[in-house]
């Protein structure tokens, strides 16, 4: 079986959302648990993406970033 990989195009401007405080990919849209029974957290909008392509079958994925977007690298390290 062939591996599939994503590619997440992040490297715009968001102009027409501005001002954001933060990266529209992780900016909070939503609650969740990332654990069942542990405490709800903030989904950002790239987890929602990151779901959808793990379900197609994709296994590994790239974040296409610019400079000064390194907050995305930072969030899905850390988590926050």
């Amino acid at each position: 079986m062939k591996e599939i990989i994503g590619l997440v195009p992040a490297a715009g401007l968001a102009n027409r959302i501005s001002p954001l405080p933060c990266s529209k990919e992780v900016f909070p849209l939503g609650w969740g648990r990332p654990v069942p029974g542990k405490e709800f957290r903030p989904t950002v909008a790239g987890s929602f993406l990151l779901k959808k392509l793990v379900n197609a079958g994709v296994r590994k994925a790239f974040f296409i970033i610019r400079k000064g977007k390194w907050d995305i690298p930072e969030y899905l390290v850390t988590g926050r």
